[in-house]
């Protein structure tokens, strides 16, 4: 495995234990404010977005090893857990049973990684 790949791979883990990590610390904050509700959609978020970037991140690999007969069938899988989590998304807020706000703030936990990653890479720690 060549250099570039194996910092590829670490990134990817990177991002995924980040990820854990700071949906595990906003859904911690999130207790803060006394709301079952607002605590479960930071849950819900969290778990959504590490889900989705690990499908996401197994989709890009597959798509880029792959001859062109597999692209269409993973494109489609792509398009199906689309439509899945957005179907998820809408049932959750729709139902009422978590508050959109920390849906939203769960679902940024990849972003914030992300964020900070760079940030971290841009001072050259």
């Amino acid at each position: 495995m060549s250099d570039s790949v194996k910092e590829t791979l670490w990134n990817h883990k990177s991002i995924e234990r980040g990820t854990l990590i700071t949906a595990v610390v906003l859904l911690v904050g999130s207790l803060f404010f006394k709301s079952t509700k607002l605590t479960l959609g930071v849950f819900a978020g969290g778990f959504f977005a590490f889900i989705n970037f690990v499908i996401l991140q197994r989709i890009v690999i597959t798509l880029t090893s792959t001859t062109s007969e597999k692209k269409i069938l993973v494109g489609l899988l792509s398009l199906l857990k689309f439509i899945l989590l957005a179907l998820a998304l809408f049932v959750l807020i729709y139902s009422k049973k978590v508050d959109p706000i920390g849906l939203i703030i769960g679902l940024s936990s990849v972003v914030i990684v992300l964020a900070l990653m760079k940030l971290v890479k841009f001072f050259g720690y």
